[in-house]
């Protein structure tokens, strides 16, 4: 498995940044938290909590529908790093 540089990840997110700026928040997201695929499209703005900064990761997106994370363990919080909070 080969994991992208910090060079290669500031490319991306510029490029989106210019490019694609619809996607922009969920590629940061994405990179800044770990979530995966699935966690990240079934995210719902009540999910995020601003002030102190975490997301509920509760549900996913699997064969075209909204279900439970597989395990116990998938539902949790997972911090919003300074970066993400301020994009």
């Amino acid at each position: 498995m080969r994991f992208l540089t910090p060079q290669e990840i500031h490319c991306i997110l510029k490029i989106a940044q210019t490019y694609y700026p619809d996607f922009y928040p969920l590629l940061t997201t994405a990179i800044l938290t770990g979530m995966r695929r699935g966690e990240l499209i079934a995210l719902t703005w009540d999910d995020i909590n601003w002030v102190e900064h975490k997301i509920s990761v509760n549900k996913s997106f699997y064969k075209g529908r909204i279900t439970t994370p597989k395990t116990a363990t998938s539902i949790r919080k997972v911090d919003m790093p300074e970066k993400l909070v301020k994009s």
